[in-house]
């Protein structure tokens, strides 16, 4: 080998490794938080499970993204991270006559997804943290519109509609534009 081929090669070497990593896509982290009122109606249906379906809303976390210099599209893994729920009204209610609930992510296109789930409702409590699931929300948070599917099984009737808070945080990652 020449000298000359002694330099250009650790020079053909570096500019192979720059060219392959800028065309690397690159990942950052994100935190998507979202929050909704939910008003139960009057239940009768005690030690058997039941769903109910909440309205559909828009996933508008447009501003997050482009925070992180990022599009929804670009969503690559979403994981719930928090859930939690509290009473809003009546003030005097607790979650004394729930006793198990699941709560999923629905969007048009796709299979519902267990979003969290609480088996043991602790008693005299307004506000509990659900156990976060372990599938990929990704695809339903890329949509426009999502709706949460709730199954729960009761120990004692709602007689009167309560609001409940739902606040969610997820997080996951995305690709830079």
């Amino acid at each position: 080998m020449t000298i000359k081929n002694l330099y250009l090669f650790p020079l053909a070497i570096l500019s192979l490794w720059l060219v392959s990593g800028c065309k690397k896509e690159r990942k950052v982290p994100i935190e998507i938080k979202m929050s909704m009122p939910y008003s139960t109606p009057a239940i009768n249906v005690v030690d058997s499970f039941f769903e109910l379906e909440t309205f559909e809303f828009e996933t508008a976390f447009d501003d997050v993204f482009i925070e992180k210099n990022s599009r929804k599209d670009k969503l690559e893994h979403a994981l719930v991270e928090m859930m939690d729920m509290e009473i809003l009204f009546p003030v005097t209610q607790n979650f004394n006559w729930l006793q198990t609930i699941e709560v999923f992510l629905d969007a048009e296109g796709l299979e519902p997804r267990l979003g969290a789930s609480l088996l043991n409702i602790p008693k005299n409590k307004r506000f509990i943290s659900l156990n976060p699931g372990t599938e990929s929300l990704h695809e339903h948070l890329k949509k426009d519109k999502i709706k949460l599917r709730i199954r729960m099984k009761l120990n004692a009737p709602i007689e009167r509609g309560i609001i409940i808070s739902f606040k969610t945080s997820f997080k996951g990652t995305t690709l830079l534009l």
